[in-house]
């Protein structure tokens, strides 16, 4: 890869990231195999404590809300025990490294005076900057309960903005997981 196309794919993931921008995809797989139309229930598996060093206890209530919505709508009902399917939720989170380059290279070719215009060689400033963001993982896995066989793998991952308020990281949450859900087997219900 040229140094150029470097360059330019630093450029763009850094301009995602200051934007707040999404950079993320959906990934969803489902088992072929099954007959989704004789599942009724479902329940949550235990919370991962590996989860609790990154999700706080109000994000974690958003999140499982809005998974426990997601499936709601799809005519499944919850049972906190029994539920013929079983749910479980893991988050990562990595730390991310961008670089940026800006150079006003033309900003000095030009110099005007009210006199005369005259075009010469000016000298130009390249500023280089570092910075660090996050980007952060959901996996949401379904499981037979019977066959104890994985059934639906959802995974979407984003980079994750520092400033939200609870409303705004509900919201993005709540989109994160619906955009899981689109190629979910069953259809929303009415």
């Amino acid at each position: 890869m040229t140094i150029f196309k470097s360059v330019f794919i630093i450029f763009l993931v850094a301009l995602f990231a200051l934007s707040g921008c999404e950079t993320g995809q959906v990934i969803s797989e489902i088992n072929p195999t099954t007959n989704y139309a004789v599942f009724k229930t479902y329940s949550l598996l235990e919370w991962n404590s590996n989860n609790d060093s990154i999700v706080d206890e109000k994000n974690k209530k958003i999140l499982l809300d809005a998974i426990t919505n997601e499936l709601n709508s799809r005519g499944l009902v919850y049972d906190e025990n029994g539920g013929d399917l079983r749910v479980a939720v893991h988050v990562l989170f990595d730390k991310m490294k961008a670089k940026t380059e800006y150079d006003d290279y033309y900003k000095n070719q030009y110099n005007y005076s009210y006199t005369h215009n005259t075009m010469g060689f000016g000298q130009s400033t390249t500023r280089y900057e570092e910075f660090n963001y996050w980007e952060g993982t959901l996996m949401i896995d379904i499981f037979e309960y019977q066959s104890k066989n994985l059934v639906w793998q959802g995974a979407r991952a984003g980079v994750i903005k520092k400033v939200q308020s609870t409303e705004e990281r509900r919201e993005r949450i709540e989109l994160f997981v619906s955009e899981m859900f689109k190629d979910f087997p069953l259809d929303k219900v009415d």
